[in-house]
């Protein structure tokens, strides 16, 4: 296995090292060490993924209500395929700083990315993954007050993704949870462009420009390559990252580049 970043957050490992690790034992190394990149799978379909991914625990389900689900004989696979222009979560626009499902009210604890289709995509539409523990650990403390004492609100705006996550009303989404090891962060970064934006978040007592002041002071910190890792996609990428430990972040690309990711979203069972 190779380490990523100097810290130890995130780790490279090949396909044989890999499927020769228990279920625990993955697991362990995510807690540890945020996500894992594995190299050398090829053309896996979305049975073959759900089969490695069932393993960590409870597999997240999409319905669509009108189609019952997304993809037939597929509920449990999310396709962020960049078919729209607009920042929009399966588009190829932003996609702010966030952990998964405090939106939807889900708890999520591993997120997995497979990279089914990529061209054009050398230095475009990465994916930023961000060691909040160390973070948290080493934030200034203007910072951190402000997460631990202040209430955070956000609005879910994309349907159908979001309709029916907060509908008219903004929803509140405790920032940090104590979970012994680590505080878990759950938080939905303003878009730039808030035209496109999915979602939206204020903080209560906070006017715009304190609001703006902080958010982007916020994302300066965390984006600094101590905590920040940013990973741009080759084809057959699998990516496995601790939901709990990690926040994470798209960079918007071209029309002129592919990129068909496969996410699934796990829960653990324990």
């Amino acid at each position: 296995m190779q380490k990523i970043l100097r810290s130890g957050f995130g780790v490279q490992m090949t396909k044989s090292i890999f499927e020769n690790m228990n279920s625990n034992h993955v697991k362990g190394l995510l807690k540890d060490k945020g996500f894992c990149i594995i190299k050398g799978y090829e053309n896996i379909d979305r049975d073959q993924l759900i089969n490695i991914c069932k393993n960590f625990g409870e597999l997240e389900e999409y319905i669509d209500e009108k189609k019952k689900h997304k993809y037939s004989g597929h509920k449990h696979i999310f396709e962020v395929d960049g078919s729209q222009e607009k920042n929009a979560v399966r588009g190829r626009g932003e996609l702010p700083i966030h952990a998964d499902g405090g939106l939807l009210k889900k708890q999520i604890d591993v997120i997995a990315l497979y990279a089914a289709k990529i061209s054009g995509m050398k230095f475009q539409g990465g994916t930023g993954i961000i060691d909040f523990k160390l973070a948290l650990e080493e934030m200034p403390p203007h910072l951190k007050r402000v997460l631990e004492e202040e209430n955070f609100e956000t609005l879910g705006l994309e349907e159908p993704y979001y309709s029916n996550a907060s509908s008219e009303d903004w929803l509140h989404i405790p920032v940090l949870t104590d979970l012994g090891w680590t505080k878990k962060c759950v938080l939905y970064f303003n878009y730039e462009d808030e035209k496109f934006a999915s979602w939206k978040t204020r903080i209560q007592g906070f006017n715009q420009n304190e609001t703006r002041e902080f958010f982007t002071e916020l994302i300066k910190y965390l984006k600094d390559p101590r905590y920040c890792y940013l990973h741009f996609w080759k084809q057959d990428d699998l990516l496995l990252m601790d939901n709990r430990r990690c926040i994470h972040y798209r960079e918007p690309f071209s029309k002129d580049g592919e990129r068909i990711n496969l996410r699934l979203q796990m829960k653990y069972n324990d």
